[in-house]
């Protein structure tokens, strides 16, 4: 089953709780695998430069 966030009112408190939570989960995953490939391509990026410079 698949819902937007704005549809969690018409479930009773615990699930709304419960997809709330899972919500959370997920985007903190999706953010942390974001930053991390953020990381790694501005590290390649300054091991790229300092190869050139030497």
């Amino acid at each position: 089953m698949a819902s937007r966030p704005s549809d969690f009112a018409a479930n009773p408190e615990p699930v709304q709780l419960t997809l709330v939570a899972a919500l959370a989960w997920c985007r903190n995953a999706e953010i942390t695998d974001a930053l991390v490939d953020l990381l790694i391509g501005l590290i390649s990026k300054i091991n790229a430069k300092a190869e050139r410079r030497v």
